[in-house]
């Protein structure tokens, strides 16, 4: 890893550790380029550069946007001085050392060194993305629903039949988890609730993802074949059928296999319906 002249004075004791840890870190002067070598990946999420936009997946099957960022016409994007990617940052100098690290959680972050300690002074996607936190994959864990306070919670329509619970009920972050788990034995009784006013964080962008088809849509399937595909398919834990998305206005069905956080819209968003494999309450049986 180079070294950038902000860092001259720098402890060798820093660099090292930054240097350990050089896939997951950027220093000001260093850039992310479209070279797959140079895309960064931390656990579930990963950031990287293609067709011209910056962007930050969660690797679910399939992986899914969860940001974007329109480059116009370059290649890269670098971690300048004082900005990045057209976001200020406070500057760094030789006594007050920065780098930008790729979280666990999937937030983008900028460290500075301030009196011998690493202090965050930049979190760098959450403005760009609609819904602030809710539009993080993981925010409120698996099938938990995100609502628009930032405040985590189980679906409401599916709370008063018992179908789904709090993991945990004092980290309400932690995520939900159905009460009968969805089991390819018992495929008969599986049904479908559709969910209003919930969207998806891939479908929750400020912008519009740019290259093609990147929400994965079938585009062929029709509303009422997308709803029989996952209750035919066993690995199918939700559907999602999506009116006029993306530049193109697409329309198509989505299958997931996991779910991970749901985003209550409040009518931000009406143009996905949402159905979610449940296991059918025994007195429907």
């Amino acid at each position: 890893m180079a070294q950038p002249h902000n860092w001259s004075v720098a402890s060798t004791a820093i660099l090292k550790k930054l240097m350990l840890h050089a896939s997951l870190t950027l220093v000001p002067g260093q850039k992310l380029t479209s070279s797959t070598a140079s895309n960064w990946s931390h656990g579930l999420y990963s950031l990287t550069v293609q067709d011209y936009s910056l962007l930050a997946f969660v690797e679910s099957n399939p992986p899914l946007p969860y940001f974007e960022s329109y480059l116009f016409l370059i290649n890269y994007v670098k971690f300048e001085n004082g900005s990045f990617n057209g976001q200020l940052i406070p500057a760094a100098s030789t006594s007050s050392p920065q780098f930008m690290q790729l979280e666990p959680d999937g937030h983008l972050k900028v460290y500075q060194l301030v009196d011998s300690n690493w202090t965050v002074v930049a979190n760098l996607l959450t403005s760009q993305i609609r819904g602030g936190e809710c539009g993080y994959p993981m925010s409120c864990g698996n099938y938990g629903i995100c609502s628009s306070n930032g405040q985590c919670s189980c679906l409401e329509e599916a709370t008063g039949s018992s179908t789904v619970k709090l993991t945990n009920y004092t980290q309400p972050n932690l995520g939900c988890s159905l009460v009968i788990p969805i089991s390819c034995d018992h495929s008969q009784y599986h049904t479908l609730l559709e969910l209003k006013n919930t969207s998806y964080f891939n479908f929750n962008s400020e912008y519009t993802f740019s290259y093609n088809n990147i929400y994965y849509l079938d585009r062929k399937t029709e509303l009422k074949d997308c709803k029989m595909s996952c209750l035919k398919y066993c690995s199918c834990k939700a559907a999602f059928f999506a009116y006029h998305v993306g530049y193109d206005s697409e329309k198509g069905c989505l299958l997931l296999s996991e779910v991970l956080s749901l985003i209550k819209n409040d009518g931000a968003v009406d143009n996905i319906t949402v159905f979610l494999k449940l296991h059918k309450s025994q007195d429907t049986q």
